[in-house]
Formats: structure tokens, sequence, C-alpha cells
């Protein structure tokens, strides 16, 4: 597979997303930190390994970096960025927060 090379379905992404894709292709990095449902779907067309934000959240606190994601959790539902809710209070449940 030619790793500079990336197959691009509808015209959805933004330059940020086009260029985040690119890096991982080129660090051939292990993955890649996405969250929209846009870049994630092209970046699965691109057999490239994706983890979120609170994908983040759960193996830092997995791994002890971060004691607690209730915090943490409570700033993305204050932040301008939206997250789903459900999703957030799943992310809680599956740290036993």
């Amino acid at each position: 597979m030619d790793l500079n090379r990336v197959v691009i379905e509808g015209s959805s992404l933004d330059k940020g997303e086009l260029s985040s894709i690119a890096l991982y292709k080129h660090l051939q990095a292990d993955y890649l930190l996405i969250d929209e449902k846009a870049g994630r779907r092209v970046a699965k067309l691109n057999h490239i390994k994706v983890i979120g934000s609170l994908g983040i959240l759960i193996e830092a606190k997995k791994k002890g970096i971060l004691p607690s994601l209730k915090p943490h959790i409570q700033i993305l539902r204050d932040s301008k960025i939206y997250f789903n809710p459900t999703l957030l209070d799943y992310t809680l449940k599956l740290v036993n927060e």
C-alpha cells in the first residue's frame, strides 16, 4: 500500500482533517486522533486506526495518568464542541465513575 496515497470519499473533510490524515501516513503513526464522523469514515477507508478524545481519556484513566475523568468530562459538557450527553455518561460508566 502506498503510504502517501489517501482515498477520499466526498468533499466533507476540511483542511485540518486532510492534513491530519496525511501526517498520520507520513509518520506511520499508530493511531489518528479524530472525532468527526466524516473524518473517521475516510480514515477507515484508508485502513487507519482511529481513536477519539474520549478514547484518549479512557486510556489515560486506565494507565493511571488521570485519577478521575469526571472533571474532564465536565469540561467537555461545558465546551462549545458538541458531545452526545449519553456518550459522555457511558464513558464515565466504562471507567466506573
